[in-house]
């Protein structure tokens, strides 16, 4: 009996090369400035299906202030990022966040649904 050796490997890590953009070409471009500190908003608030490839995007260009499936967050959680997003927009820095609707269609507080609505 002879052995067959499979091919299994991890998938590879997220990148915004190795993301299928389809028709979502524009948001890799804005995706690759906000990477790069040129995103001139404080908050970029990505929104689609599951399976749309947020997760990915969010790995991909994250850090310390990524936030996925914010429709998903407690009340302290919801707190915690509405306080991010006002310490970041003081600071300069970036926020990026992802969820399954668009910002006024979140099941969230409304102060918080207001600071992803300046999303760009």
């Amino acid at each position: 009996m002879k052995q067959l050796a499979l091919g299994i490997s991890p998938p590879p890590q997220p990148t915004l090369d190795n993301f299928v953009p389809g028709a979502n070409a524009e948001l890799v471009a804005r995706l690759r400035e906000f990477r790069a500190g040129d995103f001139p908003d404080v908050i970029l608030y990505l929104w689609g299906e599951p399976g749309s490839g947020k997760s990915h995007l969010l790995r991909a260009c994250g850090g310390p202030h990524a936030v996925d499936d914010v429709e998903r967050l407690d009340e302290g959680s919801q707190i915690g990022l509405f306080n991010i997003i006002n310490e970041a927009r003081q600071s300069g820095g970036k926020v990026l966040v992802a969820g399954n609707a668009p910002p006024a269609q979140l099941p969230l507080r409304e102060d918080l649904r207001s600071r992803l609505a300046w999303a760009g």
